[in-house]
């Protein structure tokens, strides 16, 4: 069996209908180009481990997963089986009813839109405003490591 060469990966998506992941990556550092790798997931419920299907797909693409760490890949593996329960809406934080905002029609896209600019409404600091702090700078400290994402 002939060792296949390891790849850059640049960035992960998922995609929840259908169930995949998106790997964009180079064949190697002096290459410029980008290429594009979609792994479906067939059977994925909300029962399965994240961290078991980490462990098949960094096997069963050594060359893709070996340079991301194991912690990204188990991250983006936990949203994909959970799900699209991140999609919040900002005012009461309960959960969307639209989802994926591609997929509703004219008249519910408005509103989302609407709600979304009622919402930026509320949080915008304009500089008359007494809220308002030029050049601000914030210090984060992420409680995991967060390097490749």
């Amino acid at each position: 069996m002939s060792k296949k060469t390891k790849k850059i990966v640049k960035r992960i998506a998922i995609t929840y209908n259908p169930k995949a992941l998106l790997v964009e990556f180079q064949k190697s550092e002096h290459e410029n180009s980008l290429f594009h790798k979609k792994l479906t997931f067939r059977k994925i419920d909300k029962r399965m481990d994240h961290e078991t299907l980490a462990s098949v797909l960094i096997e069963k693409y050594p060359e893709l997963f070996e340079t991301v760490p194991r912690k990204s890949i188990e991250k983006i593996l936990k949203r994909l089986i959970r799900g699209n329960v991140d999609v919040l809406d900002a005012r009461n934080q309960e959960e969307c009813s639209e989802g994926d905002l591609n997929k509703v029609s004219e008249e519910k896209l408005i509103q989302a839109k609407k709600s979304m600019d009622e919402v930026y409404g509320i949080n915008k600091v304009s500089p008359s405003d007494e809220r308002y702090q030029y050049d601000r700078r914030v210090d984060y400290y992420p409680e995991s490591d967060s390097s490749w994402d």
